[in-house]
């Protein structure tokens, strides 16, 4: 068994959403963290890619981003697209402003074994 940790961000730093923080908090309890950037025009994506040179558990994945307006099935197409870049049996999901918080690395090991 494998866990695969995702998230998606588009424009993080402009943003100033926790993106980092998100990413960083799976890495100690996932096999592989993929990052959907979609097409960031704020320099996220280029920061993603230089921590991808430090951190071999990183994958990025770009989502091409459409004028999502009216469009009732964005989100899940975006959230379709990124587990179809997991290699993991196993999948977690955290929203690009969500962190998950050490006392949970525990239980996602349980699941995780060989982590």
């Amino acid at each position: 068994m494998s866990l695969s940790g995702f998230t998606m961000v588009r424009n993080g730093n402009a943003l100033d959403y926790c993106w980092r923080e998100c990413v960083q908090s799976m890495l100690p309890c996932c096999d592989e963290v993929v990052i959907s950037d979609g097409e960031s025009t704020d320099g996220t994506q280029e920061e993603i890619r230089e921590w991808m040179k430090t951190e071999p558990k990183l994958k990025l994945c770009v989502y091409p981003w459409p004028n999502p307006v009216g469009q009732i099935d964005f989100f899940v197409d975006w959230i379709q697209f990124t587990r179809e870049h997991c290699s993991s049996t196993h999948i977690l999901e955290l929203d690009a402003d969500e962190i998950l918080d050490e006392r949970s690395y525990r239980a996602c090991r349980y699941y995780n074994r060989d982590a």
